[in-house]
């Protein structure tokens, strides 16, 4: 099975791999000299603008193997229904959204329901610096803590399976967004302004009035970077049950 984003071709070699359906597999090349036919039937042609049906239909027709056609796809729509589910198990979850809008509370919910690593992007970087963000911001400055979130964000794309709470600003940076969408569900955890709150220990929403600012900024920003919208206004208890019922 050879690996897309958002599908699975299905080639000769890689059907054999199947031990147990190596001679159904053979009858199939036989019939058709390849798996591109059957392919074609499940999908549509769609360079030529043929229906799934219409195209599943001729072939089978032409060949007077209609049987095994349907079995074929059968077959087909079988290995992508475990491949769809060992892609969703390998997969990252990710949260992005506003400061206390509860990114890192659900993401270690999260992590310990499902037994997977869970990863603060904030916390590591507190950890790499052994500085506050504040402080990071004050000795340093705002745009050296961008480049190391993008230096996290880089490295975590790459694991798997994993839990990941994204800084408030993960946004600003779209290479952010696009590392985390190789290999990772992007969900923004939407909160109403009333309910999020200030943080003096946090350089961007030390008060209410940077807050709101903040929100203004960046609205945009989440709404076009997410693949799932959680709205958080109820409890805990709910608020993940809302998240486990759209990741699986």
């Amino acid at each position: 099975v050879e690996e897309h984003r958002y599908g699975v071709d299905f080639s000769y070699d890689a059907l054999q791999k199947y031990n147990k359906y190596t001679e159904f597999i053979n009858t199939t090349i036989s019939i058709f000299g390849n798996l591109d036919a059957i392919h074609k039937c499940k999908n549509g042609d769609k360079e030529n603008n043929i229906s799934a049906a219409s195209f599943r239909n001729d072939i089978a027709h032409k060949n007077g193997w209609s049987e095994t056609l349907d079995t074929s796809i059968d077959f087909i729509k079988q290995i992508d229904d475990v491949y769809n589910q060992l892609l969703n198990n390998k997969r990252n979850i990710v949260f992005i959204g506003m400061p206390t809008s509860g990114k890192s509370t659900f993401g270690k919910l999260l992590a310990e329901k499902l037994n997977r690593n869970f990863f603060d992007c904030d916390d590591i970087i507190q950890k790499e610096e052994k500085m506050t963000i504040s402080q990071i911001f004050q000795k340093k400055s705002e745009n050296y803590f961008r480049q190391k979130e993008h230096e996290v964000i880089q490295k975590l794309s790459k694991e798997n399976s994993s839990i990941i709470a994204t800084g408030g600003g993960v946004v600003l940076n779209s290479e952010n967004i696009d590392l985390l969408r190789q290999n990772g569900l992007i969900l923004l955890l939407e909160r109403d302004l009333k309910l999020l709150f200030s943080d003096s220990s946090r350089p961007t929403v030390s008060s209410y009035e940077k807050l709101v600012d903040i929100y203004n900024k960046r609205y945009d920003l989440y709404q076009n970077s997410n693949d799932i919208i959680i709205v958080n206004d109820k409890g805990i208890d709910e608020i993940l049950n809302r998240i486990m019922a759209v990741i699986q």
